[in-house]
């Protein structure tokens, strides 16, 4: 069963401060943002959930706070199921085009962006990106940033999915050690041989 864009959580008990009142909270997918700055909040996964559930809703975070333990697990477990679930048996590539769920329009910007070309990172953008201040999400929205070649304010507008599809992806190019007894590249240097297939001295 495939995940609705939107979801509709009617609550147990409704949530007011002064003349706002909530019996309902709307949920969608979160954003590569949304999910950067919820992780900065301080406290336990309970207070980082909370604020990514503020930001989602755009019910203050005060009143998210109040909500009832199951309210807050059925919302967690929505935006939980944005998570990105890589193709069984997915060839390997050294290109993947990303195609965005939503296409994304930048304030002021008449260019929009509806995919995002990826290759393998090369050592610059790997170090430049590992050198922004903040979580792994801005790490990786840098990375994705400068390997597509598109505004990092496109980035952390794209959706969770998007965002974790284009991460596996970049993480991907892991080299391993060949097997034990197995060189990489050219083989080691080996005394000549003659034409019968005797080795012959090396020379001096």
């Amino acid at each position: 069963m495939s995940q609705s864009q939107e979801k509709v959580i009617t609550l147990a008990a409704p949530l007011s401060l002064g003349p706002l009142n909530y019996s309902s909270i709307m949920l969608r997918e979160p954003t590569v943002d949304e999910l950067d700055r919820s992780t900065q909040t301080a406290g336990s996964s309970y207070a980082v959930n909370a604020a990514l559930i503020s930001m989602v809703s755009s019910i203050p975070l005060t009143l998210i706070r109040k909500l009832g333990k199951t309210n807050y697990e059925e919302a967690v477990a929505y935006l939980k199921g944005f998570d990105w679930t890589p193709p069984k048996d997915e060839p390997r590539s050294a290109q993947k085009t990303i195609v965005l769920k939503l296409p994304i329009t930048l304030n002021g910007d008449s260019k929009t962006y509806d995919s995002l070309v990826l290759r393998e990172p090369n050592v610059e953008e790997l170090d430049e990106s590992a050198q922004v201040e903040g979580t792994a999400y801005a790490c990786n929205a840098e990375l994705i940033s400068r390997v597509a070649g598109v505004p990092n304010a496109v980035v952390r507008k794209m959706g969770k999915a998007n965002y974790e599809e284009a991460t596996a992806f970049l993480s991907g190019f892991t080299w391993a050690p060949p097997p034990s007894g197995e060189t990489s590249g050219s083989d080691a240097p080996t005394s000549p041989t003659s034409t019968d297939g005797a080795q012959t001295p090396s020379a001096a």
